[in-house]
């Protein structure tokens, strides 16, 4: 484990650091949100500060686990799953929940695979990890897979899908949404599905209910 932490590339966040340190310059390194976090947000920190000190439960507080499953079962698109309490596992930021995945689905040596270009803390999570990792650009310039994709995607053991992406913004399509899913499924590779702003989606781009299919595919 050290020396493959000793190893990791240069981290992005060692260069804003840097930039940070200009006068005047315009960061485009970290998509930082531009509102503040909700009061009532704020209000449940604060009363969690003040009445649940001490180890939290593994999967999470249950009372919390229940609102995430409560909400997901009224959205559209996800009445087909059968989803219960053991579904729903919450991590101490996106990070958290990226390394279980890997450290869960990859042993010492398989292979992850992720878009060109892809969020760099991918690859340190595979490293770190003890996996082997590649990249290869998803879609040609009609938004179909391409056939060196295909050819990647039956090699690996899990491969990495985000919508809208990072750090491109690119957006998934239905048809996009349905043929990754079908090759994803006929290869027996794992898809990792990273769904962060579905709520925002509207138009021709992939709802939640494609990604619901997307799985149901698997």
């Amino acid at each position: 484990m050290r020396e493959r932490i000793e190893n990791i590339n240069l981290s992005i966040r060692k260069i804003s650091e840097k930039a940070a340190k200009i006068d005047d310059i315009v960061r485009f390194d970290i998509g930082q949100p531009s509102f503040d976090t909700p009061e009532h947000v704020k209000e449940a920190t604060k009363e969690g500060l003040e009445e649940k000190q001490g180890y939290s439960p593994m999967l999470g507080l249950e009372e919390m686990r229940e609102a995430v499953l409560n909400e997901e079962k009224q959205k559209k698109g996800f009445e087909g799953l059968d989803l219960g309490l053991e579904n729903v596992m919450v991590t101490t930021g996106g990070m958290g929940a990226l390394f279980a995945i890997f450290s869960a689905r990859l042993g010492r040596g398989d292979k992850a695979l992720f878009n060109d270009p892809c969020w760099g803390p991918y690859k340190m999570i595979s490293e770190v990890n003890g996996n082997e990792w590649e990249q290869v650009e998803y879609w040609n310039d009609d938004r179909e897979l391409r056939p060196e994709a295909r050819e990647k995607i039956a090699e690996a053991d899990m491969m990495v899908v985000n919508t809208p992406g990072n750090p491109t913004g690119y957006v998934l399509t239905e048809d996009q949404a349905r043929e990754i899913g079908e090759c994803a499924g006929e290869n027996d590779t794992f898809l990792s599905l990273m769904r962060s702003i579905t709520d925002w989606f509207t138009g021709k781009n992939i709802t939640r209910q494609q990604f619901t299919q997307m799985i149901q595919l698997l």
